[in-house]
């Protein structure tokens, strides 16, 4: 759980970071872009202003017909140019020609009085960029000068900020841009985060694969060096009980305890060696109700009532004494949870195409810290717990292609349960 927390914080915050990346950087990259294209618009503008400023002929703007000629030259220039506005305004910055004839309520020198004063002392300037409803305009000012070098006039050639569609483009290109490299990362924290979790995974099972090797040379162990000595201790045991027991449990002691040593070697072998599965098929409820059989002399003893209800006809394909060993292990797990004085209901149904097999306590519950490592080998609240009683139950489950889980609330009680396959029909 951990890790997976870990692995969520590091790829949101991967993710969170290449967003900000990408945006500073976008931002940056449209803001240098939009300089450089104002810039560029404003030396065409310039250049275009100027040009037909000198091809104005005024000598001043009284001359009906220079002032024709002139707004007929503003008239194509507009045409050729596909400017937005071309306009012709006196030495005061009067409004003489427009084309096209709409300019709007204000004089021209309130929208753009420093171009346009610069302008009229004879210095051509191109205005900032400003806003008209949704379109953006800039405009260049050039004057026209009398044959006496005295201005006369003023040239103004108005364009959309977007004037050679370049700025539009750019954007545009910009935003998809953004998007694929956005894209690209959150696919690349898709594929960090599917290779960390089959890291994590691999990782694991490299962890159990260690684990089951070192209980296998272990177990090897165990068989010479401590089942052979324990058969000594038993038969010792049995021979001092007739000769010198009184009847009482006291002799009893030393065969109970290695039994329970004897059962204890047998798991880790089990675990370690899990051989070859016989597999035949059998209906569940029998079987489980075999497994409470072979307990119920334990169960009673602790006060612990057993009641089974078997709701499954279909048959499975399974190891009948393996999976005789899985149900003793849960029931055995669900008596040492309840300790005395409980109850356990095992229930067996069909559920889809799947035999489900439920065994319910009313023990305290388990910790929902402690639920994810029930099933790792060797992990046991209990003093003298091996750790194996789950694990083994998933291994054989997972082996017979069945699933295993649990559901517990602290409290609440515990509630194991595995799947099997139903068999099908030849």
């Amino acid at each position: 759980m951990e890790a997976s927390r870990v692995r969520v914080l590091a790829s949101l915050s991967a993710l969170v970071f290449s967003t900000v990346v990408f945006a500073v950087a976008g931002l940056f990259v449209d803001r240098q872009l939009q300089a450089l294209l104002d810039d560029r618009l404003a030396e065409a503008l310039l250049a275009q202003a100027k040009s037909v400023a000198g091809a104005v002929f005024l000598e001043n703007t009284t001359d009906s017909v220079a002032l024709a000629l002139a707004t007929g030259t503003l008239s194509e220039t507009r045409e050729q140019t596909g400017a937005e506005l071309v306009v012709l305004l006196d030495a005061r910055g009067r409004v003489l020609f427009t084309d096209p004839p709409v300019l709007g309520e204000r004089p021209y020198i309130d929208l753009d009085n420093a171009a346009l004063a610069s302008a009229i002392t004879g210095k051509p300037a191109c205005g900032e960029r400003f806003r008209i409803g949704n379109v953006d305009l800039k405009t260049a000012f050039a004057p026209v000068f009398s044959p006496f070098g005295e201005v006369v006039a003023i040239v103004g050639i108005e364009a959309p900020a977007d004037f050679f569609g370049a700025l539009r483009d750019v954007r545009r290109a910009l935003v998809i841009t953004l998007g694929l490299g956005m894209a690209l990362v959150a696919g690349l924290v898709v594929v960090v985060w599917h290779f960390w979790a089959r890291s994590e995974a691999s990782e694991r099972a490299l962890w159990d694969s260690q684990q089951l090797a070192m209980i296998g040379q272990m177990t090897a162990t165990m068989a010479h060096e401590v089942r052979n000595p324990l058969g000594i201790i038993k038969a010792a045991a049995e021979r001092i009980r007739r000769k010198y027991g009184d009847g009482t449990e006291l002799f009893d002691f030393i065969p109970d305890e290695v039994d329970r040593l004897d059962r204890l070697t047998e798991w880790y072998l089990r675990f370690a060696k899990p051989g070859d599965l016989r597999l035949t098929k059998a209906r569940m409820g029998p079987i489980l109700q075999d497994s409470v059989s072979r307990v119920r002399g334990e169960l009673e003893a602790a006060a612990i009532e057993v009641v089974v209800e078997d709701l499954a006809e279909s048959e499975c394909l399974v190891d009948y004494d393996r999976l005789v060993q899985v149900n003793i292990n849960i029931l055995l797990n669900a008596r040492q949870a309840i300790g005395s004085n409980g109850r356990i209901e095992a229930k067996v149904f069909e559920k889809s195409d799947v035999i489900r097999v439920e065994v319910k306590d009313n023990g305290p519950g388990i910790p929902p810290r402690v639920q994810p490592n029930v099933f790792q080998p060797f992990f046991t609240t209990k003093t003298a717990g091996s750790g194996l009683g789950l694990p083994v139950v998933k291994q054989v489950v997972e082996a017979l292609g069945g699933r295993v889980g649990l559901t517990s609330r602290p409290g609440d009680g515990t509630t194991v349960w595995y799947e099997l396959p139903c068999a099908k029909d030849n």
